[in-house]
């Protein structure tokens, strides 16, 4: 019997990996919030990154779908501090947040007394979590993110017994709307994944990291759309600036494609290009299947007329970088590998479910 070669666990300073910057790790972990939520047993979606408020300095805004509970997230790269722990009363105060989680790599004793006092004291729909976040590798792999709670509501139990148990109604509604878009993309070729995931956004590689085509049902909004997230910020405002060079071509194809779809959330997140309509998963069968119909229509009709595009751009960039790199001596302008911390290639929202990354 052969006995395969293994690999030795390697822990990795998380702060190094995204050089002490609080607010870059923030940003990554707004569009992580599944890693965060898989062991927590919550399904969180972003409502806001840093939103104002007042005096209080709140990283992550998000609320838990099924209960629309707030949820305020605080995020540290180093051990819990006196300071990161003043701001979850008061930021559950300003929001109306009953979901405190404070995110750091460790938790000092105190620290851990005061969030399982909060939990013993405060309003019994009051949760408050602590949660540990590590890095590590496998001998040469790119780092991967690993969140350990620890500190727990009471509420947990509950939730981790509902999750044993299988999916929540709302994830099989999500799981049976795309499953027939699913497969209908694998007839012809668009994907190789032959499954849906229970969320309500499932996405398709570009061939290129970090570049994503999207479709998403979220309440009252049907989205088809091309995401950029590639690595660091700077990044991808120049790949969506390179595309808007396209504008008119492409809306000449497509008449209903909007740029910046959604905006800037947050500063941080870009829905470049796509299309939208109403659109509801509580819907009747019939609007359903209609639905899909039209995802599937503009998931083809997008990639159609955005991917010689955007093969041209990312050559181009390609090109500016490896002259850049010439002139500076550097390798170029992403600190970490595009399949870097937490990456893997399947989704914006839902970013390491299986870690396979499936072909275009």
């Amino acid at each position: 019997m052969t006995v395969q070669e293994l690999g030795a666990i390697e822990s990795v300073d998380v702060a190094r990996l995204w050089g002490d910057d609080r607010l870059e790790f923030s940003r990554w972990l707004s569009e992580n919030l599944q890693l965060l939520g898989e062991v927590l047993h919550m399904d969180l979606e972003l409502v806001r990154i840093q939103p104002p408020v007042g005096w209080f300095d709140l990283d992550i805004l998000a609320k838990e779908v099924g209960s629309d509970s707030t949820v305020a997230i605080v995020t540290q790269l180093q051990r819990s501090a006196h300071i990161a722990l003043g701001k979850l009363p008061g930021n559950a105060a300003a929001q109306g947040a009953s979901v405190l989680i404070w995110v750091a790599p460790h938790f000092r004793p105190e620290h851990r007394k005061t969030l399982e006092w909060l939990n013993e004291w405060t309003d019994p729909d009051i949760e408050v979590y602590g949660v540990e976040s590590h890095a590590i590798r496998i001998g040469d792999s790119p780092p991967a993110i690993e969140f350990r709670p620890v500190v727990f509501s009471s509420a947990w139990a509950k939730r981790e017994g509902q999750a044993s148990s299988g999916l929540s109604p709302v994830a099989y509604q999500r799981r049976n709307f795309f499953q027939p878009l699913i497969e209908d993309l694998w007839s012809v070729g668009f994907t190789n994944r032959t499954a849906a995931r229970a969320t309500s956004v499932q996405s398709f590689p570009s061939g290129f990291p970090g570049i994503f085509y999207v479709a998403e049902l979220t309440p009252g909004t049907a989205r088809v759309y091309l995401w950029v997230s590639a690595g660091e910020y700077d990044k991808s405002v120049r790949i969506y600036d390179a595309l808007l060079q396209h504008q008119a071509e492409l809306q000449s194809e497509l008449a209903d494609l909007q740029f910046d779809l959604m905006g800037q959330l947050g500063g941080w997140r870009r829905v470049s290009l796509g299309m939208m309509r109403e659109g509801s998963l509580n819907a009747p069968d019939g609007e359903l299947a209609e639905i899909r119909e039209w995802m599937r229509d503009n998931l083809l009709n997008l990639k159609a007329a955005v991917q010689p595009f955007l093969e041209q751009v990312m050559d181009e960039l390609s090109d500016d970088d490896a002259d850049d790199a010439d002139e500076t001596g550097d390798a170029g302008f992403d600190a970490l590998p595009n399949d870097g911390p937490g990456y893997t290639a399947d989704t914006p929202d839902v970013n390491s479910i299986d870690g396979q990354q499936e072909g275009n």
